[in-house]
């Protein structure tokens, strides 16, 4: 989700964790065998989407506090509004404006496809200027679930720096998911990383419900995901870094 981040990714399934609430009992006597009971139905996931909501058309500022890709030219100046600021020659095409840097207010440029200012960021609805490993603009992609191609929902505040983003997925609320099925939503293999990337439906062959069914592994506490490879939910124990 965050451009010209490479990051290093250790995606690991893990081992399956138990069926929700199977439950196995030894039987008496001379060496009786585990005997399994699964519910007629699954129990219900902590997280589900039982109706669809609507995002509202406000946004707050963006913000620009670390350079990163930012043009930083050798005669930068201070300033106090963007009005004093000039694009050098050292930067051709790029954006300018005047940014609080290290306690004072200095005239930065941004290259072509990056942005110091809200105002660089026209390409869209609630277009912002978010410190996302390097300035860049991002947009708010829809308000409602039918404003969505058919996948997942809308999700408000869902997307890189906290815009509306359009999910992946085979659900936007339980409703599509069947009499009695839910609509979960899903980290991908990054886990908390990249934070939630599409809404799926649970289904029978489903290995875990929630994230506290994963706890069989050496790598620490896992997540219970979606995984569209094998249309099923399975524990999760994979973490990106950088």
């Amino acid at each position: 989700m965050l451009g010209g981040l490479a990051n290093a990714c250790a995606d690991a399934a893990g081992p399956a964790a138990p069926a929700a609430d199977e439950s196995a009992s030894a039987g008496g006597g001379g060496g009786g065998i585990g005997v399994v009971t699964v519910p007629d139905r699954p129990r219900v996931p902590s997280r589900h989407r039982v109706a669809a909501e609507a995002c509202d058309h406000e946004r707050p500022p963006g913000s620009v506090t670390r350079l990163y890709d930012l043009a930083v030219p050798p005669d930068t100046e201070t300033c106090a509004t963007d009005a004093d600021c000039s694009v050098p020659p050292s930067c051709d095409g790029c954006s300018v404006g005047c940014v609080s840097v290290g306690g004072e207010k200095r005239c930065l440029s941004a290259r072509p496809g990056s942005c110091v200012r809200d105002a660089d960021c026209r390409d869209g609805e609630n277009g912002r200027c978010e410190d996302l490993r390097g300035a860049r603009c991002t947009y708010d992609e829809c308000f409602s679930d039918g404003e969505c191609n058919p996948g997942g929902p809308c999700a408000c505040e869902g997307g890189a720096g906290s815009s509306n983003a359009c999910l992946l997925g085979n659900c936007r609320t339980d409703a599509d998911c069947g009499g009695g099925g839910f609509c979960s939503p899903s980290f991908g293999g990054c886990g908390n990383y990249s934070g939630v990337i599409g809404y799926y439906c649970h289904t029978p062959e489903d290995t875990c419900i929630d994230d506290a069914d994963c706890t069989q592994s050496d790598l620490g506490p896992g997540y219970c995901m979606y995984r569209p490879e094998v249309a099923h939910w399975v524990c999760g124990y994979g973490q990106c870094v950088g």
